[in-house]
């Protein structure tokens, strides 16, 4: 397994950009991996899953690449007000550039998935919508909707404005994830596979249950799981191998310890142990 941390000026975002990549010792030129776009939450960096999750193991497990960017409270969009394109950075401006710096990476769309945990989860499905010739699976984890039912103030109406635009317009916003799956179903064009899950004790369950109804109406295929915990990362540990899983990207470990030999024991085992095949 190798581990890269990388830094790079991004055009979209205006200043450097940072990220940790996990690359599986399978990769080859010739046998290109799969990639996992992994997007983190509000308040956290590029750091957040290398340090809160095993994404060493389940870049090994499942064969693939794992890319992790920062987010910068940005809620991975194009910000209407300043202009700078965190939508575009994730969607295009990130996937090309890891592409050319590491040639190793399959190009395949049934090769390329994005994630991502809270804000990162809305990131995920909404760039993983809006740029669905990109990405073949959507893999949003207790994803953090966003609408305009979120201003109560003139604080939060700038916040909003500033990044959506109009609140009048929602309807045909590029931030609206219903108008991006409605609009791509209208269209006819393939869809990207879609996993969505939430813990139970989550407040968040609420908008997800939601929006997984919603899909259910308008006839976009996908699938929606519920598992115990809250907003933590206790959550984010069983669902990501669970939408990896979904992706089918599971390889058969291969790997032999060479460690390994039988030294089992019954004068040295405790009395625990003895019973244990």
């Amino acid at each position: 397994m190798a581990w890269f941390q990388v830094s790079f000026y991004s055009q979209c975002l205006s200043h450097s950009a940072y990220l940790n990549v996990l690359l599986p010792e399978t990769a080859s030129r010739e046998k290109p991996v799969r990639t996992l776009y992994l997007l983190n939450g509000y308040r956290g960096d590029h750091t957040d899953w290398l340090l809160n999750t095993d994404v060493n193991g389940m870049s090994r497990t499942y064969n693939c690449a794992i890319v992790m960017p920062g987010g910068e409270n940005s809620s991975y969009i194009d910000h209407a007000v300043s202009g700078i394109r965190y939508g575009e950075f994730v969607g295009k401006e990130l996937v090309e550039f890891t592409r050319k710096m590491f040639p190793v990476l399959s190009t395949k769309r049934e090769d390329t998935a994005i994630a991502g945990l809270s804000m990162g989860g809305y990131g995920a499905l909404r760039n993983g919508l809006k740029y669905h010739e990109t990405f073949g699976f959507v893999l949003p984890l207790s994803a953090g909707f966003m609408g305009p039912d979120s201003i109560t103030n003139d604080v939060t109406r700038r916040h909003f404005e500033a990044r959506y635009g109009d609140p009048a317009a929602w309807d045909t916003n590029e931030g609206n994830p219903d108008y991006l799956a409605k609009a791509l179903v209208d269209s006819g064009a393939p869809l990207p596979k879609l996993y969505i899950a939430c813990g139970y004790n989550d407040r968040l369950c609420v908008t997800n249950r939601a929006y997984h109804h919603y899909l259910d109406e308008i006839g976009f295929p996908h699938v929606y799981e519920e598992g115990p915990g809250s907003h933590e990362w206790s959550t984010w540990r069983w669902a990501l191998p669970h939408a990896l899983d979904f992706c089918g990207w599971y390889t058969e470990n291969t790997f032999v310890n060479p460690m390994m030999v039988e030294m089992r024991d019954e004068r040295y085992l405790g009395e625990q142990w003895k019973e244990a095949k």
